[in-house]
């Protein structure tokens, strides 16, 4: 009988051990696949931030780029503003100098008056022409 006892001693202490074994197993493999899972989860998360930093980084590129070129219009604009500004000195300048160098000859202005008297003459003849004859 005894051997029947340790027999069936045996048998439950090798069953112990297949029940621990497995338990370890499903242990290691449970917190395997919630390695794994966490190891998704990081390396999704991962994939987000970094994919999110891009997008800043893109963002930022652009704002940058828009700044500078508003910045260059702005100075441009200031430029040709200078330039006009430049021009019309200049053109003033020469205008004083050309008014300055320019002196009206006194006899041809009192040919000029003349001129003109004797056009408003010809239109009142015949304006009297034209109302005698209708």
């Amino acid at each position: 009988m005894e051997m029947g006892r340790q027999k069936q001693r045996r048998k439950q202490r090798k069953r112990k051990q297949r029940r621990r074994k497995q338990r370890a197993l499903n242990a290691v493999a449970a917190g395997g696949v919630a390695g794994a899972i966490k190891d998704a989860v990081q390396k999704k998360s991962g994939e987000i931030w970094s994919s999110t930093f891009k997008s800043l980084q893109q963002w930022h590129h652009q704002q940058v780029q828009r700044i500078c070129r508003v910045q260059e219009e702005e100075e441009n604009i200031e430029d040709e503003e200078e330039e006009e500004d430049e021009e019309q000195e200049t053109l003033q300048e020469q205008a004083e100098n050309m008014e300055d160098e320019f002196e009206v000859d006194p006899d041809y202005l009192s040919f000029l008056e003349v001129t003109i008297k004797h056009q408003q003459e010809l239109k009142q003849m015949r304006a009297a022409a034209a109302t005698a004859e209708a």
